[in-house]
């Protein structure tokens, strides 16, 4: 985990501030240059880059979503993604309800 984080986020573990998880293991990191992230370590899935990717537009949209920092990359025999952490910690604030003429997804421009 430290190796990936100095290869990926270019600095190295310093404590781990949570561990939990169901179908991936979480961690809640602190590097060693005070910067907070967490880390999700799962089984590879071909749908976890579109997920990322899902996941950097809506942050670049303004949703109150984790920013994507890294990932999904090899990490021994599983693939690992970092994020920075929700604000707080926990779950974020529930999104707005749509009517259901409104599109699910956000416009890119």
């Amino acid at each position: 985990m430290n190796d990936w984080c100095i290869e990926h986020l270019g600095c190295p573990v310093a404590e781990r501030t949570f561990t939990a998880g169901n179908l991936s293991v979480v961690h809640g990191l602190r590097l060693t240059n005070g910067r907070e992230v967490v880390l999700k370590i799962r089984d590879e899935d071909p749908r976890l880059g579109a997920c990322t990717w899902v996941q950097h537009r809506m942050w670049q949209a303004g949703y109150p979503c984790p920013e994507s920092l890294a990932g999904p990359l090899p990490l021994g025999t599983k693939v690992a993604s970092a994020e920075t952490p929700l604000p707080g910690g926990g779950k974020g604030p529930r999104p707005p309800v749509l009517p259901d003429s409104s599109p699910v997804f956000w416009p890119t421009s």
